[in-house]
């Protein structure tokens, strides 16, 4: 998935926003989830930044303050999300993501 190009919306192979990815991702595993960062961040347990496992849905803020851009761990410090701003999916360090964004919160679906 990691280059696919961000459209708002989306979630298919050939256009995903961030709760998009995550959509499609989960169904890939057989896993239906909504297709919304608010209703997403409801989901789940919440987990703590030190027990953070690849698949772990993880939360930022939006420039309101409010949970509005998700992204799945990867492990060992990375998280997969669909960025807007680069314009597609892309792999960087959980704590860059965090320091630009803000992080919300952690949730494990699974």
């Amino acid at each position: 998935m990691e280059g696919t190009r961000y459209f708002f919306g989306g979630e298919t192979v050939f256009g995903v926003d961030c709760s998009g990815l995550v959509v499609l991702s989960y169904r890939a595993a057989g896993i239906q989830l909504p297709h919304s960062s608010r209703l997403l961040s409801r989901l789940g347990r919440h987990v703590q930044i030190d027990s953070l496992l690849p698949g772990d849905l993880v939360f930022f803020h939006t420039s309101r303050g409010r949970t509005g851009h998700v992204g799945i761990s990867l492990g060992r410090g990375m998280v997969i999300h669909a960025s807007s701003s680069q314009n597609r999916v892309v792999s960087e360090p959980l704590k860059l993501i965090a320091r630009r964004n803000g992080l919300t919160c952690i949730k494990r679906i699974l």
